[in-house]
């Protein structure tokens, strides 16, 4: 079961949101854990860096129709 958590990366640059991805991903996976995060990143860099990111390291991860500005990934 996923646990949530909630992340607004406005006002960091791209390489401080990268940071807090693999800071979320190497205590997620250290735990054993699974988390589902969303990333308010509004439409931009950051929002592309962070799906690129998720490709990369084979994570689900997805834009809300309600919301364009988030994007949920779940951490395994």
């Amino acid at each position: 079961m996923f646990k949530r958590k909630a992340v607004d990366t406005h006002g960091m640059r791209v390489k401080e949101a990268e940071d807090l991805f693999y800071a979320l991903l190497n205590e997620t996976r250290l735990k054993g854990q699974e988390l589902e995060v969303t990333f308010i990143t509004g439409a931009g860099l950051i929002q592309n860096r962070l799906k690129e990111l998720a490709v990369e390291n084979a994570l689900n991860h997805y834009v809300p129709m309600n919301n364009r500005g988030c994007l949920i990934v779940e951490i395994e």
